[in-house]
């Protein structure tokens, strides 16, 4: 059974739970200009209805952000990306400072817990299309949020703070969903059961546990994992990656000219295949981006990365150019290759262009330093013939005592 199986019945459960609780998902909202937000958080004096202005204008901010970093325009994407945390921020400090009971009157914090939740992934997805060499402010504003959603989650659910807020929320989440009572769940506050939080603990658990089978999923076979573990070297390292993500393509490529039993989910098997090589080259980003931080030599994996990584990206053109019967299943994932492939040889780039900087400023400096020492061997061989020289003179030199003619 697939993940995606093993998953969905999990939300129809979710669903069923909604529907018998009578949750309505409203999508209507009007939707204010960026001027509009400034004069009525300006004029409001109700703290929640200021808060949820104020998270409305950093969503905006964040949202224009994602715009700027999609064309490359991290110079105003950064100051966008700060200002979306900035009002998040005030909307937290609105709500803090009106004196309001989380636990009893929820209003603006969940309003906040849910904006910071989703922020989070859009803030994970766009560090994971940023070159990693420009990925440190996406970071830095990601911890913040991270940090302002405990101090959100930790008002929400007092008894839980002086416990570990990220696994006592999950365990919580865990406990509604599958109706947990007794200990464990008194454990989680008397407000945490409630109607109102139904909605997001239930897509908080839903999304953990298709996160953990996604992960529980095999990408390596177990001599793959083998040679990663027994081969260190950073350079070679990453022509393990290569090799591992061309077999995915060669088993692509070949499996997609075969002759198709209908039994069975072809498509299906495609595009995991793809999901496959997604996950290796994601697994060489990381490595890449770890070595740059250690300094660890890589010039050697990253120029056969430039090297091989373009003619595998034709690869993927060519099966994006060639669409088979069962395109439709796999175009997501050919894709996200495409894009994931194109970022990384973007990063590799200038990697190699500033350890080829770097290690070759460290090379001149070792030769330097060699013939610095060579200078300094001879001169002192040298200055030591010549003392050898003026001892062997002056004992010439010297006059004959009494004793020495006797």
């Amino acid at each position: 059974m697939t993940a995606r199986s093993r998953f969905w019945p999990v939300v129809m459960a979710l669903i069923a739970l909604l529907a018998e609780s009578g949750i309505v998902i409203v999508h209507a909202r009007r939707e204010y200009t960026e001027q509009e937000l400034f004069a009525r958080i300006q004029r409001e004096g109700d703290p929640v209805k200021k808060a949820k202005y104020q998270i409305q204008l950093g969503r905006l901010k964040l949202q224009q952000a994602i715009e700027r970093y999609g064309r490359d325009d991290q110079e105003h994407g950064q100051p966008l990306l700060s200002s979306y945390l900035e009002q998040m921020k005030g909307a937290w400090e609105t709500l803090e400072k009106s004196g309001r009971p989380a636990v009893k009157k929820p209003q603006g914090f969940r309003e906040l817990d849910i904006a910071l939740r989703e922020d989070a992934r859009l803030l994970e997805d766009l560090k994971r299309r940023t070159p990693y060499l420009d990925r440190a402010p996406v970071e830095k504003i990601a911890d913040g949020v991270e940090k302002l959603h405990e101090k959100v989650l930790q008002a929400i659910f007092p008894s839980l703070k002086n416990q570990n807020s990220k696994n006592s929320i999950q365990e919580c989440a865990r406990l509604a969903v599958s109706g947990g009572r007794g200990v464990g769940m008194r454990r989680c506050g008397p407000y945490f059961p409630a109607r109102v939080w139904i909605l997001p603990l239930m897509m908080l658990a839903a999304s953990r546990f298709a996160t953990a089978q996604t992960d529980k999923e095999d990408v390596l076979t177990p001599d793959e994992a083998d040679q990663l573990r027994e081969q260190q070297d950073p350079g070679r390292r990453i022509d393990l990656y290569l090799d591992f993500a061309q077999a995915r393509l060669d088993l692509f490529e070949t499996f997609r000219l075969k002759q198709h039993d209908p039994k069975y989910d072809n498509g299906g098997y495609l595009d995991k295949v793809l999901a496959q090589y997604i996950a290796i080259n994601g697994d060489l980003k990381d490595w890449i981006e770890d070595q740059y931080e250690r300094q660890g030599d890589m010039r050697r994996g990253l120029r056969n990365l430039l090297q091989r990584g373009p003619k595998q990206l034709e690869e993927l053109h060519h099966f994006q150019q060639t669409p088979d019967e069962y395109a439709g299943d796999y175009k997501v994932n050919l894709k996200d290759a495409i894009d994931n492939l194109s970022d990384a040889l973007d990063g590799g780039t200038q990697a190699l262009a500033a350890q080829e900087k770097q290690f070759g400023e460290l090379k001149r400096e070792a030769k330097e330093d060699a013939r610095a020492s060579k200078e300094r061997i001879k001169e002192a061989k040298k200055r030591a013939k010549e003392e050898k020289k003026l001892q062997k003179k002056e004992r010439k030199q010297q006059v004959p005592s009494d004793e020495d003619e006797n």
